[in-house]
């Protein structure tokens, strides 16, 4: 099992799609239940985007990642994320 934290992108049956982090592989499958519960219609698939030591270099990968997969649309992007890590640096 490896010591890094997981940033991983979910994607709805819609294409919503939303880029998340866990700070270990536990907490990422614990992680995919939880969307799957709250969002019980939206039968959501996910894929590890990156892989980072836990802490500053895990948020720091996991704002790349919301950069990436083109920001929040509440800012004009694509992805359903409420807010950004690092204050979007």
């Amino acid at each position: 099992m490896s010591k890094k934290g997981v940033v991983y992108k979910r994607t709805d049956k819609n294409g919503g799609k939303y880029i998340g982090q866990a700070k270990s592989d536990a907490r990422y499958k614990a992680r995919q239940k939880e969307h799957d519960i709250s969002n019980p219609l939206a039968e959501c698939k996910f894929k590890e985007v990156g892989r980072a030591k836990p802490g500053k270099d895990l948020n720091v990968l996991e704002q790349k990642k919301i950069n990436q997969y083109g920001g929040l649309q509440k800012n004009g992007g694509t992805l359903q994320n409420k807010r950004e890590t690092n204050n979007g640096r």
